[in-house]
């Protein structure tokens, strides 16, 4: 989930349910998931979402990119960037 303030179009916060499960590897590289809700916005709301989701500093933490399944239904997906050392050493993860 996002928070945006719409006055500066920055996010304020940034929600993610289960950050374990987002950031553990998997077999081939960092696991990605769905961004939904999208469909259900105004395509200027749309666009307010992935121009937040794509400027600093959310970048530094959660890469966007789009799968390209059919040419008319393509969708979103992110992944999670490692938390960096000092923060993993602070906050150890829990094993899954």
């Amino acid at each position: 989930m996002i928070s945006i303030d719409r006055a500066t179009q920055q996010a304020v916060g940034l929600t993610f349910m289960d950050y374990t499960a987002l950031v553990e590897p998997t077999l081939w590289g960092r696991r990605s998931f769905p961004i939904t809700g999208l469909a259900d916005l105004p395509l200027s709301e749309r666009h307010l979402v992935f121009t937040i989701l794509n400027s600093a500093p959310v970048e530094k933490w959660l890469d966007v990119s789009i799968v390209e399944n059919l040419p008319d239904s393509p969708f979103s997906v992110a992944h999670l960037e490692a938390p960096p050392p000092e923060l993993l050493q602070a906050f150890p993860l829990e094993a899954a």
